[in-house]
């Protein structure tokens, strides 16, 4: 069987994103205590009940909220109580509030003494919402809530390792030695990147005071961000490619690749077939036979007797599929497993071979008597994909790569405040504001100020961060 394979897809300048995730779990919430690093103080987080991670699931997917409650359940967030360590050692009350997540965060820091907390992500979401970071203050009021992309251009997000469920952004919190602000491991967008590899992390610091990420002019984040540009620029290249093959008609593979056989195998079973029912599908047991030069073409060799001996337990459901690049030994080991067949043992198998027009007709009559159904493919045939299977059929969804950052010489970029009237910005005064950097820096514009705009177009504008594509 061919393995999945997971691939990231990416946003590039407020263009279509689109993603093929991989799967994940979330177990139920519970109940967690956090605690300070000085033990002097700790956050208790009560989730918001749930009948089961099931039926969250499907509620938010049929658009019922909130979802996933139990009938006769009244409240309807988190509840958080922060207590301090007495001079005696006994925990005192010293706040019970609710938190603004729905469920439940996924993490939580505790500053020295219980002055701030910071929740991070929702339960089953990370990444996503305008409570993905929530700074408290000691009474337990929000300070600020922040959404991702409040702090970090869109394509940046995107190009973040995604699941079906969140998005992993981020390592594990802790709280600055100074006491001042929240720091966060940022995993920085690579091709290597999934949740389930560590990959590069650039620390990014939050100020507990205000809630206002610091750091992202300085030059490690300057630098990450065009490393981070150049991957998810390739990145999209790759991925308008993937669309590409995946709509356009199949061959079999030219060179050799076990990998890319057994998805031609499965590929000629799903470009060939009636749509299914999604919820039991039919899936190809597929079978490469190795070069008889590959040191464990012998392995190989197992997995065709068993895929052409072996009678089925699910008549009319069990399709198999085999291939290789090497068609005459193929044909021998077809013909010699062949002689040894008994009348029908394959009856309600569907049987898929891949065979060039030389050889067909000896694998035809070595399998005539073994009850499957039979059909000869032959590789030089292209296979047209199935409409209602194509990609991205609208062009205006596929991803425009564009590198976000000007790579010219170096230039000023003015930045103006500006006031919305009738859908059009009409400017106000020169802030006063010059970017000056090659690679456009980001540059945190003040939280008083009303919507931006930039005197040059090309401006990608994400909360309050100001992300310049050309000069």
């Amino acid at each position: 069987m061919s393995g999945a394979s997971v691939r990231r897809t990416l946003l590039l300048f407020l263009v279509f994103f689109s993603t093929e995730a991989i799967a994940d779990e979330w177990m139920p919430p519970t109940q967690h205590t956090y605690e300070s690093a000085d033990r002097r103080a700790r956050l208790v987080v009560t989730p918001r009940q749930i009948t089961s991670p099931l039926a969250y699931f499907e509620d938010k997917v049929a658009g019922r909220e909130p979802a996933g409650v139990p009938a006769d359940s009244k409240r309807m967030t988190a509840i958080a109580i922060l207590q301090i360590r007495g001079t005696a050692g006994q925990w005192v009350t010293s706040w019970t509030k609710p938190l603004i997540n729905e469920v439940s965060p996924v993490d939580v820091v505790v500053a020295n003494g219980g002055g701030s907390v910071v929740t991070f992500d929702n339960w089953h979401s990370m990444g996503y919402g305008p409570d993905t970071i929530v700074v408290y203050d000691s009474r337990g009021s929000v300070v600020r809530a922040l959404a991702l992309e409040d702090v970090f251009p869109k394509w940046f997000v995107a190009a973040q390792p995604h699941s079906v469920s969140s998005i992993w952004w981020r390592g594990q919190p802790r709280i600055s030695e100074d006491g001042a602000a929240v720091v966060i491991p940022i995993k920085l967008p690579n091709d290597e990147s999934s949740p389930a590899t560590e990959g590069p992390t650039l620390d990014l610091r939050i100020r507990l005071s205000d809630g206002n990420p610091v750091g992202l002019t300085d030059p490690n984040w300057k630098a990450a961000l065009v490393r981070a540009a150049d991957t998810t620029t390739q990145m999209c290249r790759e991925e308008r490619e993937r669309i590409a093959a995946w709509n356009s008609p199949i061959a079999a593979p030219t060179q050799w690749s076990e990998p890319d056989w057994h998805h031609y195998l499965d590929e000629i079973f799903f470009r060939t077939s009636p749509r299914q029912n999604e919820d039991f599908p039919t899936v190809p047991a597929t079978t490469v036979l190795r070069p008889r030069s590959a040191h464990d073409f012998e392995a190989s060799v197992k997995w065709l007797q068993e895929s052409l001996t072996k009678s089925t337990d699910l008549p009319g459901d069990d399709v198999r599929a085999i291939g290789s690049p090497d068609y005459n030994t193929l044909t021998e080991e077809i013909e010699r497993l062949g002689r040894s067949l008994k009348p029908n043992q394959l009856k309600g198998v569907r049987l898929i071979v891949v065979m060039d027009t030389a050889h067909a007709e000896r694998v035809r009559s070595s399998l005539s008597r073994s009850g499957a159904e039979l059909r000869i493919v032959n590789p030089l045939e292209k296979i047209p994909e199935q409409p209602w299977r194509m990609q991205d059929r609208n062009p205006a969804k596929i991803p425009v790569c564009q590198t976000p950052q000007d790579r010219g010489p170096d230039r000023r970029l003015s930045v103006r405040y500006g006031l919305k009237l009738d859908g059009r910005f009409g400017w106000k005064t020169d802030a006063g504001l010059n970017l000056t950097n090659n690679y456009a820096p980001m540059a945190r514009v003040a939280d008083s100020s009303p919507e931006i705009r930039a005197t040059r177009p090309n401006v990608s504008l994400v909360g309050r961060n100001i992300v310049m594509a050309e000069n």
